[in-house]
């Protein structure tokens, strides 16, 4: 549901989602689980923030970058 409000925003709005995308999940990722971790997430590694990044940037990519039905 959140991925599909993503995909429905503005292109701008979609664009500046991708930007902060980029720079926690791939720029600071290893700053931002660190964060995630103290904050409750002690058993989130990498790999959870690594494909919590890929589907937002899909979603930022707008409607047509749906994969399932």
């Amino acid at each position: 549901m959140a991925l599909d409000q993503i995909r429905g925003v503005a292109p701008q709005v979609r664009h500046d989602i991708a930007e902060h995308v980029a720079l926690w999940f791939d720029r600071k990722r290893d700053q931002a689980v660190i964060w995630v971790q103290r904050a409750g997430g002690h058993d989130i590694v990498l790999d959870d923030l690594d494909f919590v990044g890929e589907l937002l940037t899909d979603a930022a990519k707008g409607p047509s970058s749906r994969t399932h039905p």
